[in-house]
């Protein structure tokens, strides 16, 4: 079978690198494709290594809509996927709504404040308006062509549900048109509950758990039968591993002193325009060192920036 992967960015493949090589090993030919080129979490490395194992696997581009087009089909899908913010679970103290905003066109922000846009009723109105005008774009002769090129038999997308302009949902209608197997690859743990609306059904809905089902289910409408569990796919390539080092040359390298218990706080991404989380780290720290007990007041305490918020690190008097 030959497999068209199209991760938004090459980053997409850090948490499908087992997958990709499993299918790999069993004979299938596969093209890794990605929209956007290298991101911050990393992916290049990732994609060469795989088609430097691999004859089977190869890699590229997949071209993006035509600018003509682009921006009122980004617009409108935007506006559409904002709506589900007004749902009374996705409360202030989530963020998630002033995250979606900075995306989302003017008018449609203005509008759900109103008082019209209070009912589920003219919101699903307004819903179905977008969606039809967005099923009216036409097909990308960009895109058309590439799939005239690969001739896959099943395209696998993923995350197909971030919150910015994309070409992704044109690609998934292009190979649906063809009669193409489709399939959506779920890459994070709250990308179903926090990101876009799936408004187009697959062949096969790829989730970590129950939980994602379910969600999968009562908010984006997918039928169950469409649904599969397999696990989260980021974490397959450690049920074979074991410890490097042993303790002792690990907290000697990682400066910890003497061996004694120590903390780990592992930092976030966090959303945009969220406080510097280098302040809550310390504030925690000193309670840590205030602590009555000595075994938490005196326990070495070991911080792990997320790799795309190291620069909140740098002024920070850490060391005190």
């Amino acid at each position: 079978m030959r497999i068209l992967f199209a991760g938004l960015h090459q980053g997409y493949y850090r948490n499908l690198e087992s997958v990709i090589e499993d299918l790999a090993r069993r004979g299938h030919a596969i093209h890794l494709g990605h929209e956007r080129p290298d991101s911050a979490i990393g992916g290049q490395a990732i994609v060469d290594r795989l088609a430097g194992r691999y004859p089977t696997i190869t890699h590229g581009r997949i071209p993006e809509r035509e600018a003509d087009l682009a921006f009122i089909a980004s617009k409108v899908r935007l506006g559409y996927d904002y709506l589900r913010y007004l749902h009374p679970m996705y409360t202030a103290a989530s963020g998630l709504r002033p995250r979606a905003e900075v995306r989302t066109p003017t008018g449609i922000v203005r509008l759900s404040r109103s008082r019209w846009l209070a009912s589920r009723v003219t919101q699903r109105l307004l819903e179905r308006c977008l969606d039809s005008i967005d099923r009216a774009v036409p097909a990308s002769p960009a895109i058309e062509r590439f799939l005239d090129e690969q001739r896959p038999d099943m395209v696998a997308i993923t995350p197909l549900i971030g919150l910015g302009a994309s070409s992704q949902i044109d690609l998934l209608r292009s190979a649906q048109a063809r009669g193409l197997r489709t399939a959506v690859l779920v890459w994070s743990w709250d990308h179903l509950s926090s990101k876009a609306v799936i408004r187009d059904v697959v062949d096969g809905l790829f989730v970590w758990n129950a939980a994602q089902k379910r969600e999968a289910m009562e908010m984006h409408g997918v039928p169950e039968e469409r649904i599969v569990v397999t696990g989260a796919q980021c974490f397959d390539h450690w049920f074979g591993r074991g410890p490097s080092r042993d303790r002792a040359d690990f907290v000697r390298r990682a400066g910890l002193g003497d061996g004694r218990p120590y903390v780990l706080w592992v930092c976030s991404a966090l959303l945009p325009g969220s406080p510097p989380e280098p302040d809550l780290v310390l504030r925690w720290a000193d309670h840590l060192r205030a602590s009555p007990d000595p075994r938490v007041r005196d326990a070495a305490i070991l911080i792990r920036p997320h790799p795309s918020r190291t620069a909140n690190w740098e002024a920070v008097d850490w060391r005190r």
